[in-house]
């Protein structure tokens, strides 16, 4: 039955995209943020301890909830964790913005999903950063949730995601979160390993190109999982990505992605494109199993 819950819940994503009044996660992200101010001596032992205390009673409650209402109760806890209405929302908001040449209000929608200074970006950096942002984010909103869903259950898909979270929270490696955040960004480079090269795989199925996979493995990034993702959406687009950019007020240094022209106005609505091929694929592979299993079954 993953199959239909997990079609359900794109379905509902699509509905309904992220809830309008109150997501969890927001809710989590509060419980997290007090919890940091009050445990961060910045220690490695007492960044576990806050990662357990915010993220194993969430845990228990979707297994438990699992188990004694029903498989179903993963449909909602899978919606809850999946972003892909919502990545693409934002990913168009900037299009269409690029579309109208209102650069201003392109570098705001783009602020909104980044984390790099876009206050004064020009409409290719802003399409640069959206398109990295969509790639990235489609592995860690999309198809990472997928995969822990169908591999653990509601357990396994609300562990990844409050990981993920927690990762995006805690795991600057600044004097304030060195030590603190080092086990939750441990954490999700474990948890996102195998799902972002998966997502790679799928990437490179879309294609129909071998060299997207061997895109992904020459890349240099320095995060190990973003990288792959990223190099290999940047090749299947044909364009370049990655180079040097603000955050926080100071310039990283980072390495080229990809190869071809220089993005354009067209490559977010592609990167989307992209992704959206990446997720019927998905579908396409579990319906099949799921299929298979009914025949065998029968």
């Amino acid at each position: 039955m993953a199959f239909v819950y997990l079609l359900l819940a794109i379905v509902i994503d699509k509905i309904l995209a992220e809830p309008k009044m109150f997501h969890p996660l927001v809710g989590f992200g509060f419980i997290a943020s007090w919890l940091e101010l009050k445990m961060n001596n910045h220690q490695i032992i007492s960044g576990f301890l806050a990662w357990c205390l915010v993220v194993l009673p969430v845990v228990a409650l979707a297994y438990y909830s699992e188990k004694y209402l029903g498989e179903w109760v993963g449909i909602i806890w899978l919606y809850l964790a999946i972003g892909y209405q919502s990545l693409k929302q934002h990913g168009l908001a900037v299009h269409h913005a690029l579309m109208k040449n209102d650069t201003r209000q392109a570098s705001q929608q783009t602020q909104q999903i980044v984390s790099r200074n876009m206050e004064h970006a020009t409409q290719k950096q802003s399409i640069k950063a959206t398109t990295e942002s969509i790639l990235e984010n489609s592995n860690d909103a999309i198809f990472a949730p997928i995969f822990w869903f169908l591999v653990a259950g509601s357990a396994g898909v609300v562990l990844y995601r409050l990981v993920n979270t927690l990762d995006a929270m805690w795991g600057y490696k600044n004097n304030r979160f060195l030590k603190f955040g080092r086990w939750s960004a441990r954490v999700d480079d474990v948890l996102n390993w195998l799902p972002a090269r998966l997502t790679v795989v799928g990437f490179t199925l879309v294609s129909l190109d071998i060299k997207v996979l061997r895109a992904a493995k020459r890349h240099r990034w320095y995060s190990p999982n973003a990288g792959p993702v990223m190099a290999a959406g940047a090749y299947a687009l044909k364009v370049r990505l990655g180079g040097g950019a603000f955050y926080h007020g100071q310039y990283k240094y980072r390495r080229l992605l990809g190869g071809g022209q220089p993005v354009n106005n067209q490559t977010i609505v592609r990167a989307i494109s992209l992704i959206e091929k990446n997720l019927l694929v998905i579908l396409f592979i579990t319906g099949v199993m799921f299929c298979l299993n009914m025949v065998v079954n029968y």
